[in-house]
């Protein structure tokens, strides 16, 4: 029964929203929405939300993932140089 349970999402399955992911999603939600906007209106794209792939999520999730991967190498350099200037 609580294998069932876990494979329908239940207790214990590990899937929980937090709070940190909703900001994100209502911070990121504006900028997407005037992205649409000017693409539609401004530029004359009038499908552009007929395509299978938005293009301004892509975009997003992109500049999302770099900032991730540039913040952690950038946190690995000053624990490492902290961690040299404590030891000597």
């Amino acid at each position: 029964m609580k294998q069932a349970k876990e494979r329908d999402g239940g207790e214990g399955y590990g899937a929980k929203i937090t709070l940190r992911s909703i900001i994100i999603g209502l911070v990121l939600m504006p900028p997407s929405a005037y992205w649409l906007s000017l693409a539609e209106i401004k530029w004359g794209v009038v499908r552009a939300t007929y395509t299978p792939i938005f293009v301004n999520v892509i975009v997003i999730v992109f500049l999302i993932a770099l900032a991730n991967f540039l913040i952690g190498k950038l946190k690995k350099k000053a624990y490492h140089q902290l961690s040299y200037s404590l030891s000597m």
